[in-house]
């Protein structure tokens, strides 16, 4: 499994929002996929039939996902930050 850095955006009428998460996955596809899937509200009834757009709540919400693999040393140091931040 590969880890990707998925870049989603979400638009919502004449309104686009931006965000980036991380997903584990075995390809790019899949990668995009999942970010949408979990982004989505009704991921069981998110219609995938457009080119460009996975649509939601019948086209209220379009989503577009953009993966890019992340190197391995990248992830160990994203690790060690991470482990070094106090519990709350």
């Amino acid at each position: 499994m590969n880890v990707y850095k998925v870049t989603l955006s979400i638009i919502i009428g004449e309104y686009e929002k931006t965000t980036t998460t991380f997903v584990r996955a075995s390809c790019f596809k899949l990668a995009n996929d999942y970010a949408i899937y979990l982004e989505s509200h009704t991921p069981e009834k998110l219609d995938w039939s457009e080119d460009k757009f996975v649509l939601d709540l019948y086209g209220e919400f379009a989503y577009q996902a953009s993966a890019e693999k992340v190197k391995h040393s990248d992830i160990e140091y994203i690790g060690s930050l991470l482990s070094n931040l106090p519990l709350r």
